[in-house]
């Protein structure tokens, strides 16, 4: 958020947010910038993130919520999209290791929500602009690889702690039958705790405990 007040200070038309563990191809914003120049009403943007190993696999593209669980499912994912790029998408969430950002939506609805720190923070950013009024695409074309988890890990309890905590969150904000996610959430929640208590990983599973408590209490 610092980053991005700093951009709109300087007059910046568009701000696009990349991972500190990525590499880009030499053209990934041209594509992204002709797509926004496009249509006034696009908001938000997201490149094709790739894995960095192996570089054809998609790692995250473009995602259509699921209200029951409270994930992004992305069909393209662990996939590859072949030689023949799909169109443009409209879609609930782009990828927050790579997305450009309208900076006229930015001054309408607002910094990223701190409160979530990391994981759904760009989930909720996308879909307070589609709420209001902005459309939210993927542009297959803009392609980025990810060194992904290079920050957390796979699975660390830091990243199972915000991942479990954040999911409700981002439901309690967004979701249109909320009730009946929150009973999803907990036996999902409880499975989780349980399953990693067994297979001997006590970190995960206190990791699940926490989260699913902060998220109770509003922590």
């Amino acid at each position: 958020n610092v980053g991005i007040e700093y951009a709109l200070a300087e007059g910046c038309d568009y701000v696009y947010l990349l991972n500190n563990d990525t590499e880009v191809a030499p053209d990934f914003l041209d594509s992204m910038v002709s797509t926004m120049e496009s249509d006034a009403k696009i908001g938000i943007a997201g490149s094709t993130v790739f894995y960095f190993d192996p570089p054809d696999i998609v790692w995250f593209a473009g995602a259509h919520a699921n209200w029951l669980r409270g994930d992004m499912v992305d069909p393209r994912v662990g996939k590859s999209l072949g030689t023949e790029l799909p169109p443009m998408e409209d879609v609930d969430e782009v990828a927050g290791a790579g997305m450009l950002v309208r900076s006229r939506l930015i001054r309408q609805i607002g910094m990223l929500d701190s409160t979530f720190f990391i994981y759904y923070e760009e989930t909720d950013w996308c879909q307070r602009a589609r709420k209001s009024g902005w459309r939210v695409v993927w542009v297959p074309e803009s392609k980025v690889w990810h060194k992904v988890s290079m920050t957390f890990g796979e699975l660390s309890p830091v990243m199972t702690y915000l991942m479990t905590r954040n999911r409700w969150l981002f439901m309690k904000k967004h979701c249109p039958r909320f009730p009946l996610f929150a009973v999803h959430y907990f036996l999902r929640g409880a499975k989780r705790f349980c399953r990693f208590a067994i297979q001997g990983q006590p970190g995960l599973a206190k990791a699940t405990y926490l989260g699913i408590r902060d998220a109770f209490l509003g922590r």
